[in-house]
């Protein structure tokens, strides 16, 4: 993931708590570009690399299994916010994360996970659009 093109991957049903962040993973460090998180920040998916971020415009519901995915393109520093599919939002001209520490599944520097998580992938390229939504999004059974 450092310093390369990736997508991160989730199921999750969150679960009523007051968690203000629900982490799906991340890192413990808070530098601009040397931490990454990828959490649910008042309901709605969040991802970054510290000061580097882009939030996601969707509210998520408690008690319902969601689809997120967060991509990141080092070609033109796109970082990118799915949801069951569906584009949520992206943001150009972000540098790339350069962090070194250990990603951390269910947790970030600033929240834990409270909240039910399945089919995590992460991959060393960025995923299409169309493959988002042809592929990763098949019905939860």
């Amino acid at each position: 993931m450092r310093d390369h093109d990736f997508t991160i991957s989730a199921r999750i049903k969150l679960a009523p708590n007051e968690n203000t962040d629900n982490s799906i993973l991340g890192t413990t460090v808070r530098s601009y570009q040397e931490g990454i998180h990828f959490t649910i920040r008042e309901h709605k998916p969040y991802f970054g690399f510290f000061a580097n971020d882009v939030q996601g415009n969707i509210e998520l519901e408690d008690g319902i299994w969601y689809h997120v995915v967060a991509r990141y393109n080092k070609l033109n520093g796109e970082q990118a916010i799915f949801v069951d599919g569906v584009l949520d939002n992206r943001s150009l001209g972000h540098p790339p994360y350069q962090g070194k520490e250990d990603i951390i599944i269910g947790n970030a520097a600033f929240g834990w996970n409270a909240f039910s998580m399945a089919k995590l992938m992460i991959s060393p390229f960025g995923i299409g659009h169309s493959a988002i939504r042809k592929f990763l999004t098949s019905p939860w059974k």
